[in-house]
C-alpha cells in the first residue's frame, strides 16, 4: 500500500528534511521499520522499542491514534497518512 509519513519538525533533520515520505507499508510498524531503514538518524529518536511510545509521543492513522486501534500491528491502507508526534523542543 502506498502510504504517507508525516514528519514532524523536531524530526525532520534527520530524515533528509522531509515533511512527507512516501512509502510502501501494510501497517505501522512496516511503516516505522522501512523509514528507520531510509533514515537511519532518525532511528535514535524513536523509542528503540515501538511497542512502548512513551506518553508524550504519538503516532496517528490519519486521525486516529494507534493506542485506541491496533497499536503498531493496525493495518494501513492506500493512501493513510501515518503521523508522527512529539512535543515541541523534545528532540
Amino acid at each position: 500500500m502506498a502510504i504517507t509519513v508525516i514528519i514532524p519538525d523536531a524530526l525532520r533533520p534527520y530524515a533528509g528534511l522531509n515533511e512527507r515520505v512516501p512509502l510502501e507499508a501494510s501497517t505501522a510498524a512496516e511503516a516505522l521499520t522501512k523509514l528507520m531503514e531510509r533514515y537511519p538518524e532518525i532511528k535514535a529518536r524513536l523509542p528503540q522499542d515501538l511497542a512502548t511510545l512513551p506518553p508524550n509521543m504519538g503516532i496517528y492513522r490519519n486521525s486516529e491514534d494507534l493506542r485506541r486501534l491496533q497499536g503498531l500491528e493496525t493495518p494501513l491502507r492506500e493512501d493513510d497518512r501515518l503521523t508522527i508526534v512529539v512535543p515541541e523542543g523534545s528532540m
